[in-house]
């Protein structure tokens, strides 16, 4: 193939440089910088009237949305029940206090994370009231305020009305009424999260624009943007007016939108489309002296030293050196730089191959670790799951009963059945709370065996905590501790008490002995030192220790789980989980480490 001719670097050079300055730089630039100034102004003010109508609907939306949860939740939760069966009690009739407890719970559900309110205010029509659990008493002030306005206090047959408050707040008020007969029962109060409601998004930053919601009758209601007192009156005026400058302050542009229930006023400073403005003819007019002046350089440079191109290469290197290894130097020449370029992208080629092997590499070595954990969590695992010889234990039972030894039947009868039900739930990596339960009973009551009457294994578990999750296994370790080391026999009564009980969204599990405690630096080794460190003797540990369940904890629930030890000496030790309160295996896959 024969390769392209072309003129030397010079000769391009000058041509080039001349015809770019008295054509492009000296016409076309300031003529592009003018139309892109005017064009960014109208850009500007087409925004606002797009955002404007925009936010007008998500708050329409909003409203209508926040309206309707409250009335929903008032008959999903209860309260417009409770309500109406309080409606003829008194404080001295029987259940009152339990109808107002009643009361107050369905008010605090009502309040959720996902809710369009953060605090309401209910009133009956008997005159009682109250507030949720979180409300301030700020709040509650200014909702009896708001229901003794007869604006606001009187029936209004179900329809939402609106309000602002002294500090800005939004109140969304409504009616309540019980369906089941349907009668009225009294009136609530909502405080509207406004940041649910309606937000600029990210045209706030871009645009420093504010936008004003009134209602039907005109008056402001919510603004979002970061207004100042002196617009709410403005957008006010300018709602009436249909203006499209106002000052408020400083100069604004206006743009208006109306809807069926709310009206948005939307107000842009002109001195931020001036400055836009300013700034696209200050940039047109650097760039086009730098041109002038970039161009001018290259042609002194490349008449003095033909080699500054190959500098410019080396910069493209220096992009690939700091990481981008997209680069590539076009080839568009003949001559000595145009080889050097293909030179060049065959290199940056063979080192994109490289990386893509390093990749796969790391790739494999990242499946390779994710295998080795996998394989630590299933030896963790077999460590507390020992296979049992179910023959042999019937051999001794059958062998005790021959001679008669009914205590040893039992002994045996029950460690069979720990180790068959142990087996069942072995098959699985999660067990309810109660099977749980139920296995370890028969463990403690062998130990009853040892210590008599003096041992006492209450096990107790909350109605939420009963069908819970939990990995299997998990708490024998913890118990056989207890029995074995928390139980004192020279003392008149030894207690291990195990418990499960929910706490807002997590389960706790503890296991409570009144023994003899531990020190702490052997609390702190428990808690932070190695799993399989060696026993006192100096060989090496036996059986299922606190750490491996530390470990194993760890690794099923990474940071979501807490163990905690709190032991004196001479007092006993409380050991005691916190996991997640979950019911479906399925549940568990949210968590990566699962």
């Amino acid at each position: 193939m024969k390769k392209p001719r072309s003129l030397p670097f010079r000769v391009k050079l000058i041509l080039l440089y001349c015809l770019t300055v008295v054509l492009v730089a000296g016409v076309i630039t300031l003529t592009l910088t003018l139309t892109a100034s005017r064009q960014v102004v109208d850009d500007k003010l087409a925004h606002l009237d797009l955002l404007t109508e925009q936010v007008l609907l998500n708050f329409t939306d909003g409203a209508a949305a926040a309206s309707q949860q409250l009335l929903s939740f008032a008959g999903s939760k209860g309260l417009s029940a409770q309500m109406y069966a309080m409606r003829d009690l008194g404080e001295n009739d029987p259940g009152y206090y339990q109808n107002v407890q009643s009361l107050l719970y369905a008010v605090n559900q009502m309040i959720t994370t996902q809710t369009y309110h953060d605090a309401l205010y209910v009133r009956m029509d008997g005159g009682l009231s109250c507030t949720n659990a979180t409300a301030q008493g700020s709040f509650a002030s200014a909702a009896a305020a708001l229901l003794n306005d007869p604006a606001y206090g009187q029936n209004t047959y179900g329809r939402a009305l609106w309000a602002r408050g002294a500090g800005g707040e939004v109140y969304l008020v409504r009616d309540i009424y019980n369906l089941s007969p349907i009668r009225h029962v009294g009136k609530v109060v909502a405080r509207i999260r406004r940041d649910m409601l309606v937000s600029l998004g990210t045209h706030s930053g871009s645009l420093n624009a504010t936008v004003m919601f009134l209602d039907v009758e005109g008056r402001t209601l919510l603004a979002v943007g970061g207004a100042d007192p002196a617009m709410t009156a403005a957008a006010e005026a300018a709602a009436r007016a249909g203006a499209t400058v106002m000052d408020v302050g400083q100069p604004c542009a206006v743009a208006i939108q109306r809807g069926e229930l709310w009206t948005a006023v939307g107000f842009l400073p002109m001195a931020a489309l001036n400055s836009m403005s300013q700034a696209v003819i200050r940039t047109g007019l650097v760039v086009g002296l730098l041109g002038i002046l970039g161009g001018a350089l290259a042609v002194m440079a490349v008449t003095q030293r033909m080699t500054r191109q190959i500098r410019l290469l080396v910069r493209a290197m220096d992009e690939v050196t700091a990481g981008n290894m997209d680069q590539a130097a076009p080839i568009v020449t003949g001559d000595e730089i145009g080889h050097l370029s293909a030179h060049f992208n065959r290199m940056i080629g063979q080192t994109r191959e490289l990386l893509a092997r390093v990749v796969q590499e790391e790739n494999r070595k990242s499946k390779a670790e994710y295998e080795m954990l996998e394989y630590r969590y299933r030896s963790l695992q077999s460590q507390i799951n020992p296979h049992f010889i179910y023959n042999a234990m019937e051999t001794v039972n059958a062998l005790a009963k021959l001679d008669g030894n009914s205590e040893i039947c039992d002994v045996v009868c029950r460690i069979s059945a720990f180790f068959r039900q142990n087996t069942r739930n072995m098959q699985k990596r999660f067990i309810p709370v109660r099977s749980e339960f139920e296995s370890l009973k028969q463990y403690a009551h062998i130990y009853h065996h040892i210590h008599g009457s003096n041992l006492s294994t209450p096990f107790t578990f909350t109605p939420a905590a009963a069908d819970a999750l939990i990995p299997t296994m998990v708490l024998q370790p913890v118990l056989e501790n207890a029995l074995v080391h928390g139980v004192r026999p020279a003392e008149d009564e030894a207690v291990v008490a195990i418990t499960a009980a929910d706490e807002g969204g997590s389960l706790c599990l503890e296991v409570r002995d009144n023994g003899g405690g531990m020190p702490p630096e052997l609390v702190e080794q428990i808690l932070h030192g190695p799993a399989n460190e060696p026993a006192a003797d100096g060989r090496p540990s036996t059986g299922v220790g606190m750490r491996n369940v530390r470990d194993r904890l760890r690794l099923i629930y990474g940071e979501r789980v807490r163990l905690t030890i709190e032991s004196r000496e001479g007092e006993g030790t409380l050991v005691r989980i916190v996991i997640p309160l979950v019911y479906d295996e399925e549940e568990l896959g949210e968590n990566p480490n699962y």
